[in-house]
């Protein structure tokens, strides 16, 4: 048995285990992985795509003539691996395989890593989302302003902080922003400084909320961004809108804002632990 990294150009491998329809949803994420090949046949992949600090499991997969041979955990243990050696956290949703969460905690303390507490979603927020909220008039947008129509030395020390957490959308603002929305994503600012921000990202066929940021946790002025993008969208009639996040301080503004949205999918967080 032979286990190999893959990229996109083994794509008629991993049709083998994927719908048509799968391999493009996963061409959009730009995937990654590995796979596991017995006499030059691809019989176990593993897919996963980069989101920021985020090592994202889509898939693994193994023929049924060759489960039970401990292939989908030599998979799982190189992903592992390529985590450690990263430096990133591992997120396993519900349904990336039909295994249940042991299979992961098993995998992952043999591997250094601890999977403590449920946390993370992949939601979708709705129009009647962002109607409840007007109607509800939690919280007013006035002060939203359009984050790429600021002045570039604004935008620029904002992408330069922004780099110190969230590395890689800070390096699509700076080098490959045409996939943002320009008329969607919102700020907010304070003596000519951005201390909030809400960026929306245009995928093929649908909008992703791809950061709610406060700067120094400033959950007020994040949330009247929200809010701004929100109306936005309402306007222009632009949702649903999906949201993939794990972290703590983005779902409580969500929660707040919008609790009536509805999540598709639920993750885990691996965390390493080794030295």
């Amino acid at each position: 048995m032979i286990f190999h990294p893959i990229g996109l150009n083994a794509e008629p491998q991993v049709k083998d285990f994927l719908s048509a329809k799968e391999v493009s949803l996963l061409e959009n994420l730009k995937w990654k992985g590995f796979s596991a090949v017995y006499n030059n046949v691809a019989v176990g992949i593993l897919l996963y795509h980069m989101q920021d600090n985020y090592i994202i499991l889509d898939r693994i997969l193994v023929k049924p003539g060759y489960r039970r041979n401990g292939i989908g955990k030599e998979l799982l243990g190189m992903l592992c691996k390529y985590a450690k050696t990263t430096k990133k956290r591992l997120l396993f949703s519900f349904d990336a395989t039909g295994n249940k969460d042991v299979f992961y905690r098993f995998i992952a303390s043999t591997h250094d890593f601890v999977i403590d507490r449920q946390e993370g979603f992949e939601a979708y927020l709705t129009a009647q989302d962002v109607l409840d909220i007007g109607q509800k008039n939690i919280i007013k947008a006035d002060n939203a302003e359009f984050f790429f129509e600021q002045k570039n030395h604004v935008k620029e020390e904002f992408i330069a902080h922004l780099a110190k957490s969230y590395e890689q959308i800070a390096w699509e603002l700076k080098h490959c922003s045409q996939s943002y929305r320009k008329d969607l994503s919102c700020c907010i600012l304070e003596n000519g400084v951005v201390q909030a921000v809400t960026l929306v990202k245009q995928r093929e066929k649908e909008l992703e909320l791809k950061l709610i940021y406060g700067r120094y946790g400033k959950g007020k002025q994040t949330a009247e961004a929200l809010f701004g993008s929100f109306k936005c969208m309402d306007e222009k009639k632009a949702l649903p809108i999906k949201i993939t996040t794990a972290n703590e301080a983005e779902i409580k503004i969500l929660n707040y804002i919008c609790p009536g949205y509805e999540i598709t999918k639920r993750f885990y967080v691996a965390y390493y632990i080794g030295s």
